[in-house]
């Protein structure tokens, strides 16, 4: 029997801008993943992603930092185990 190899990809936060008192978007649409040498393989997507700020102070050096991607099939099937994931800060 054959054995799957993970597929390797890498999470990045997009830099976000915000006003004094606000929070950052949250949401798969607020990050990219690779696309090279492979990306997700057709039929799965990013269902959902965490992302934390460094902080809440005022500043431009603050880190949003993704982590706990759930990545499903067309069929709505977690697939996300099929994959060894890198995530990267994002400003």
């Amino acid at each position: 029997m054959a054995k799957i190899k993970v597929r390797e990809i890498t999470i990045t936060a997009k830099p976000q801008s915000i006003v004094y008192g606000s929070s950052i978007a949250t949401g798969t649409g607020q990050v990219t993943i690779s696309t090279s040498p492979y990306g997700l393989v057709s039929g799965h997507s990013l269902n959902s992603i965490s992302l934390a700020a460094s902080t809440s102070n005022v500043t431009t050096s603050g880190k949003i930092t993704p982590s706990s991607a759930v990545i499903k099939d067309g069929s709505s099937n977690t697939v996300t185990g099929n994959y060894n994931i890198t995530y990267t800060q994002g400003n």
